[in-house]
Order: structure tokens, then sequence, then C-alpha cells
């Protein structure tokens, strides 16, 4: 129906690959980064001078490995704290991101896409159930698909003038088939 109007299929999916593509390089910056969040340097009652601890701070915040988080320096003066100096990790534990759950969304976006079936397209199921039966669903999605698919190609004929892309029907007999 879209491309009725101009538009190509695929164009309502592109966000859902996009959104894929940006989760797969945030994971991949998040490992090279050395699977951490970045650091919090606390610092209290050091007796460090105030151009110490600007030139401690810049030095923090300017801290940044390959991936996407940064450091930060604090200074907390007159505080009863027992260390004077402390690094404090701010794990994955409390910023755990969606990855996987993004990643199986955006797979069902991309497949909707493209009007295609998770077992056609050797997506593994997530649950029990099983793929079904492919064969129904190989006949359902020719019937429904394929031929829509086909039919720019067949218009090249009617351009040419002449029968220069033909497709053939499908040979739905299997070994297992009891009708053959």
């Amino acid at each position: 129906m879209q491309s009725i109007y101009g538009i190509p299929e695929y164009m309502g999916g592109i966000q859902s690959v996009l959104l894929s593509e940006d989760a797969g390089l945030f994971r991949r910056k998040y490992y090279k980064n050395g699977a951490h969040m970045g650091y919090i340097f606390l610092t209290s009652d050091t007796g460090l001078e105030e151009d110490d601890l600007q030139i401690l701070s810049e030095q923090v915040s300017q801290s940044k490995g390959p991936g996407n988080f940064r450091s930060m320096h604090l200074n907390i003066e007159k505080t009863n704290a027992k260390e004077p100096v402390k690094i404090i990790p701010v794990g994955d534990i409390g910023t755990k991101d969606e990855f996987e759950r993004i990643k199986n969304i955006t797979r069902g976006e991309i497949l909707s896409m493209h009007c295609k079936y998770p077992g056609l397209s050797g997506v593994i199921p997530e649950s029990n159930s099983g793929f079904g039966d492919m064969e129904k669903i190989m006949r359902v999605y020719h019937e429904l698909e394929v031929g829509a698919m086909q039919q720019p190609f067949l218009e090249l004929n009617e351009l040419l003038g002449k029968q220069v892309v033909n497709f053939r029907e499908p040979d739905w007999r299997f070994e297992n088939d009891s009708t053959t």
C-alpha cells in the first residue's frame, strides 16, 4: 500500500533499524571501555590546595575511555569521612541497559517491515512453541508476499515489450507428503 504513494515499503521500519544499530554500537563501546560505567573520585578533607583540587578535577573529568562514559571528581570539605580519598565505581547494576529487549523488539519490527515470518528468516522462537507448520507458513508467505515482490520485475516485460522475466510456481511436494 505504501508504494502506491511513492514511499518504499521499508520506510516505516527505518527507525527500528537505526535503534538496533545504536544499541549495538552502545554495547560495543560499553565493552571496549572496560565494561564499566566510570567512577566517582571522592576527596574529603585532604588538605589539598585549591589549585591542586582544580587540576585533579580537570584531569578526572577529561579521563574518558573510548566508550560512552565519563568519570567525575567530587571534593567534600569538612566531613567526618574515614577515608580522605575514595574511588567509587559506578557499576552496571544500577544502570543496566535494555540491550536484549531492544534487540528483540527491533528484530520483530524489522521482520515486519519486510513482511517476513521469523521461521523463514532463521530466527529461533523465544518460547518452546517452535516454528509451527513451516509448509503452511511457506505457502501463505508465497501467496501473500512473494507475488507482490515479483510484480515490479514482471512489469519489465511490459516495458521491454517481450518476456524477459519469468517466475515459476513452487513445487510444494515434499518427501513425506502423502499427496504425491
